[in-house]
C-alpha cells in the first residue's frame, strides 16, 4: 500500500498510510489504538475502494 487514504461516513480512517509486505514475509499487526485497525485489515482481505494511493 502506497499512500492510501481512506474515508468512510466523512471520517478519515487512514491517511497517507504505507504498508510493504514481502513475499513469504510473516508480520503482526500491533495497534496503539483501534482507530483504522478494522478498516485495515477490511482493506487488505476485500479490496475496497480507496479515495487516494494506490495498492500493488
Amino acid at each position: 500500500l502506497e499512500k492510501v487514504t481512506r474515508i468512510v461516513d466523512g471520517v478519515t480512517l487512514l491517511d497517507n498510510f504505507n504498508l510493504h509486505i514481502y513475499q513469504g514475509e510473516i508480520m503482526g499487526l500491533v495497534c496503539i489504538n483501534a482507530h483504522g485497525e478494522k478498516e485495515l485489515v477490511d482493506l487488505l482481505c476485500k479490496n475496497l475502494p480507496l479515495h487516494y494511493g494506490r495498492i500493488y
